[in-house]
């Protein structure tokens, strides 16, 4: 229904009268677009993708109705209310004849209503309106009939998206985007902008196909642990359950990337990977999806090929003793395996190494890298070699004695930590505090964390980075700046895929308000589309960033953050070459500036098996997808085990 009032602007002057026969009923090729050409996404093939072909809204009419002057607004139960009684009267086989079980009443399950007014401003909603009565002429006599539906009311500007979500209400979906982080873009029931009118599409989640009857996913035990293929089709996803829990709690794990030949209404998806969710019966937001790469309750992270979830947890807080690792299977499906024993010792590892000297005396700290072990302990280790083969018996000379010693604790609920050089670690909060702490020792073992740490460790520097998909750090390698202060650069990836630029010389003083210290440039967007990267790090001026798709992407940056989202300034020509391919399954990779052998960046890699091979890169991006340009012949070679 198009409700149109005289005292606001006609719907000719935003859509013409086409558009919303088009927008319920069409069956469009993509792209869909709002204007030129006028080729709106259906409401009614939305929904029949979704079901895997089971449901779909059948057309009734497109109906205008002149309502006057809009002035007291009685609210849009009865506002509504009385729009529908009025087109009942004036047509009331609108309605009679869709009384399916021939009760003498059009309920919930019978009749659906979009009803679109042009009031200036109006929010997207869906109300169930007053009911009320007309009289109709049946062929066995007038009878009353009462009306009593859900309405999904949108406005001129409302976007495809918002008017799908709120139909969506009318067949029993829930809001999701008041939990944790909000679900941005991983289901039709979590946010979007209101006025946007524009025709971004995702698809329902897996637990709402699931409840409506439109897709089965296929159950397994969570425990011992077993491997599944994941797919896009109607029994593609798997639902892990546990015999403690049983159907009051359990996992689902779907498949999800943007568009293909199959799927047109998933084109906005953030990502190319899996969503795991966590599912409760019978509590309010108790649906929620563990985001990437800390399972953030209602987290947009996608869990790509080469991620490693922590311990999964159930609502209670209570560990399920489960991991679940991310594979690329091939033809478009990706394998999870679920598991308590994983491979390797870390959670997360981190490159340590290089900073300032005083003179040109090579760089420092070469080879020092940090991990966090399964518990929450901080290692520090030292790999003093320059890619020879691993042995058992003879690889143990080219790693530093303390290898391995654990120098501090309490670091497992880091959502990033970051090796800045100079001994200095940055380490970001759940909460969103970065922290800041100076590292002077070589690795003397002391769990407890008092050896070797310098006055001010521990303080917080800023807050508000809770949100960033990565932060990843830029160290400097080698003589410090005669020309001014010292700064390393940071940098962080927001939700979106911007690329935000800091750059940090203080001293690790006590500042939550992350003012002392920073550059006036901090927070500034240097880039975007960055959303697809699943491992970045920095090694001096390059980055190293791993596409969802396996290939190791180069980058380079010397600009100081100028304001630039284009991502056009400050950058070399080459950045965003692909200089290798084949780290999709990786679950760590980080790497630094080396002058061992010559001056190169070193990338250490840990692959699904817990090996750690090293590579050493000497070119300047230069378009090679097939890794053979700039890399030491050595590359590849695994350096240790059970990392």
């Amino acid at each position: 229904m198009l409700g149109e009032y005289s005292n606001f602007p006609s719907f000719n002057n935003v859509h013409p009268p086409e558009y919303y026969n088009l927008l319920g009923f069409g069956d469009p090729a993509p792209p869909f677009t709002t204007h030129g050409p006028v080729n709106p996404a259906s409401l009614r093939e939305y929904f029949r993708e979704n079901s895997n072909g089971r449901f779909w809204f059948d057309r009734v009419d497109v109906v205008p109705i002149d309502l006057g002057e809009f002035s007291t607004d009685p609210g849009p139960e009865a506002r509504s209310a009385g729009i529908l009684k009025r087109v009942a009267e004036a047509r009331p086989e609108l309605f009679a004849n869709h009384d399916a079980d021939q009760d003498r009443t059009v309920a919930f399950n019978e009749l659906c209503v979009v009803l679109i007014e042009n009031i200036t401003g109006a929010l997207p909603a869906n109300r169930d309106h007053t009911p009320f009565r007309f009289n109709f002429d049946f062929p066995q006599g007038s009878a009353e009939v009462t009306v009593r539906i859900h309405v999904a009311g949108a406005g001129p500007l409302t976007p495809f998206y918002q008017i799908a979500h709120e139909l969506a209400h009318s067949i029993g979906t829930k809001d999701m985007y008041n939990t944790g982080q909000g679900h941005h873009l991983l289901t039709l029931m979590g946010g979007y902008p209101f006025f946007s009118n524009d025709q971004g599409s995702v698809h329902l989640d897996i637990w709402h196909k699931l409840v409506l009857g439109w897709a089965e996913p296929r159950p397994f035990p969570l425990s011992p642990g077993s491997s599944a293929l994941v797919r896009t089709d109607a029994d593609g996803a798997v639902l892990l359950w546990d015999d403690t829990h049983r159907e009051e709690e359990f996992f689902l794990i779907e498949r999800r990337h943007p568009n293909s030949a199959q799927r047109h209404y998933d084109s906005h998806f953030p990502g190319d990977g899996v969503l795991i969710w966590r599912v409760r019966q019978g509590l309010g937001a108790s649906v929620a999806h563990l985001g990437a790469p800390d399972l953030a309750l209602g987290g947009p992270g996608v869990w790509g090929p080469g991620q490693q979830t922590p311990e999964l947890k159930w609502s209670s807080g209570q560990p399920t003793g489960m991991y679940v690792t991310v594979t690329d299977a091939g033809g478009g499906a990706m394998r999870v395996g679920w598991d308590g024993v994983l491979p390797g010792r870390h959670l997360r590892l981190l490159y340590g190494g290089n900073g300032t000297t005083s003179v040109d005396s090579g760089l420092p700290s070469v080879g020092v890298f940090y991990g966090i072990t399964r518990n929450g302990d901080l290692e520090w280790n030292s790999y003093t070699g320059n890619g020879e083969p691993f042995d058992p018996v003879s690889s143990t000379n080219l790693w530093d004695g303390n290898t391995g010693n654990l120098i501090g604790r309490g670091f497992g609920h880091i959502k990033h930590l970051l090796g800045c050089g100079d001994g200095i670690v940055l380490a970001v909060h759940p909460n969103g505090n970065l922290y800041w702490f100076s590292y002077a020792g070589h690795g003397e073992s002391d769990v407890t964390g008092t050896l070797g740490w310098r006055p001010n460790s521990g303080n917080v520097i800023g807050n508000g980075w809770q949100n960033f998909r990565h932060v990843f750090v830029a160290p400097q390698a080698g003589r410090s700046s005669s020309t001014g202060p010292d700064f390393f650069k940071l940098f962080a990836v927001a939700q979106n895929g911007d690329l935000l630029w800091y750059a940090y010389n203080g001293n690790g003083e006590h500042d939550p308000s992350g003012t002392l210290g920073w550059h006036p440039n901090s927070g500034n967007q240097i880039g975007r589309g960055w959303q697809n990267l699943t491992h970045i790090h920095g090694s001096g001026s390059t980055v190293f960033g791993v596409h969802q798709n396996g290939n190791l992407l180069w980058y380079s940056y010397s600009g100081w953050g100028e304001q630039d989202p284009t991502g056009a300034r400050g950058w070399h020509v080459n950045s965003g070459h692909a200089i290798g391919r084949g780290f999709h399954n990786s679950r760590h990779i980080f790497g630094g500036v080396s002058d061992v052998g010559g001056f190169g960046h070193i990338v250490y890699a840990v692959d699904q098996t817990g090996v750690l091979r090293w590579y050493r890169y000497t070119g300047q991006g230069e378009e090679d997808v097939t890794g053979v340009l700039g890399w030491d012949p050595r590359s590849g070679n695994p350096i240790g085990i059970n990392w």
